[in-house]
């Protein structure tokens, strides 16, 4: 079996040449969604600062309204990067990383099951406020003491006899 070098070597050029050529005809696609990427996260930005800013103008609680600001920024990023994928005709890439997320989002949710209820638990306790910072409260582990600090992922009581839980 003997190997041809030109004919080999003419097909690898030419195999070359048609990538270079489609990679041309994508080219201002691919800049163009370069420009929506970058578009979308300072836009992103913009609207989670005004959100952030006007939600506490209107009396909204400080973590309430850094949460729904980011909630909001990355719903931005998320929108403009599916557009980007669209623009530059990956629209089968969108899908998959869709199933991939969708895969991924419930693999977390088994993974960080506890966290995620601490987390469920911080929401509610935000928004429904049952108590507030520099009230007394009683946790189920029998600590009594000063509410300290209140955000999405805990909330620090500080025990009369001096440790914080």
């Amino acid at each position: 079996m003997e190997l041809d070098i030109p004919k080999v070597t003419s097909k690898l050029a030419d195999k070359l040449e048609g990538w270079l050529e489609n990679f041309i005809s994508v080219l201002p696609n691919i800049a163009l969604g370069i420009v929506i990427v970058i578009a979308t996260v300072l836009i992103g930005r913009l609207i989670k600062k005004l959100s952030n800013k006007y939600m506490q103008r209107w009396g909204t609680d400080e973590t309430i309204s850094s949460f729904l600001s980011k909630l909001f920024y990355l719903i931005v990023i998320i929108m403009g990067l599916m557009l980007a994928l669209s623009v530059m005709e990956l629209s089968k890439t969108v899908t998959s990383i869709l199933a991939g997320l969708g895969i991924l989002g419930l693999a977390l949710g088994f993974a960080f099951q506890d966290t995620a209820a601490n987390f469920m638990s911080g929401i509610y306790i935000t928004f429904n406020q049952p108590f507030a910072v520099g009230d007394i409260v009683e946790t189920n582990e029998g600590h009594m003491g000063k509410v300290r600090e209140i955000s999405l992922r805990v909330t620090q009581v500080e025990t009369f006899d001096g440790p914080v839980v």
